[in-house]
């Protein structure tokens, strides 16, 4: 069941966000929800992106404290 949450914008803001929804032909909540939505999908990828390159900074090092030469191949190309 969604729950309804309630929060203050600048006006400026909000004018965006209604032109959004005229342009979509849709109400402003449903803008707003799929605008917050995309956000936090967004965050979570770019958390994760993080994560990958921390891992692979990680990994190279490991490689050069063993002697073993990096190919040059990035982990996250190979996703």
């Amino acid at each position: 069941m969604e729950q309804p949450i309630g929060l203050r914008l600048p006006v400026e803001f909000v004018q965006k966000i209604e032109m959004m929804s005229k342009k979509e032909r849709e109400d402003r909540s449903t803008t707003m929800r799929k605008l917050l939505i995309e956000g936090y999908q967004l965050d979570q990828q770019r958390e994760e992106i993080k994560k990958r390159r921390g891992l692979e900074e990680q990994l190279k090092k490991d490689l050069e404290r063993l002697g073993i030469k990096p190919l040059g191949i990035l982990l996250s190309s190979l996703v």
